[in-house]
């Protein structure tokens, strides 16, 4: 199946599989997150500074926050220049982990199974040196489209499980209203914020 694409095929069929993914994700924890507020009542979110909270306000006022964030269309373009930069990355990542693949698929054999492996060798090499170089050439291709595959499967998972940030991914519009709240609530300019919704107390619902 993967012999009939061509390599620039392979790469755009696993980019496309990878925003497949990450869209389900985005919408698992939109609805994981309306599930809970549902559950837990009335919240108010936290606001914590390198760990340490510094303060609070209500959730429905920080929504509108990023409300007001997502309606600023300069935030929309430096978004936009955030996610080409992390698509050059991706690239320039996908084409260094194609040796990686080749070389830890090699150590594996020659660890696991080295007679195997010395036979395996032999075989690649009496396919080379065919004096056709038409069947030479596919087989190359047809090994470096796996290797791209895996590679891409790697570079998916690995931004992924880092959440894009080993890529360099911001979200400006959070980063816009994380400065708001350092403004408002007189907090330093360095270190990270984070915001996190909690049950409020009973008393602040009784009195809300």
């Amino acid at each position: 199946m993967l012999e009939g694409l061509a390599g620039w095929q392979l790469v755009c069929l696993a980019g496309a599989a990878w925003l497949v993914v990450l869209g389900i994700r985005k919408l698992i924890d939109s609805r994981v997150e309306r599930a809970q507020e549902q559950l837990q009542g009335p919240q108010v979110a936290r606001v914590y500074l390198n760990g340490i909270e510094i303060g609070s306000l209500p959730v429905v006022h920080h929504k509108a926050m990023l409300a007001r964030a997502r309606r600023d269309l300069r935030l929309y373009l430096a978004q936009a220049i955030n996610v080409v930069r992390i698509g050059g990355c991706m690239l320039l990542a996908l084409f260094v982990f194609v040796p990686a693949v080749w070389l830890a698929g090699i150590t594996l054999c020659l660890l696991m199974e080295p007679a195997e492996a010395g036979s395996v060798v032999q075989q690649v090499l009496v396919v080379l040196q065919q004096p056709s170089a038409e069947k030479a050439g596919l087989f190359i291709q047809g090994a470096l489209q796996v290797s791209l595959f895996l590679a891409a499967f790697l570079v998916g998972a690995s931004y992924l499980m880092s959440q894009g940030r080993l890529y360099g991914y911001r979200d400006v519009f959070k980063e816009a209203v994380h400065y708001q709240l350092r403004q408002e609530m007189e907090a330093p300019a360095q270190g990270e914020v984070s915001v996190l919704y909690w049950a409020a107390p009973l008393a602040m619902s009784a009195r809300a």
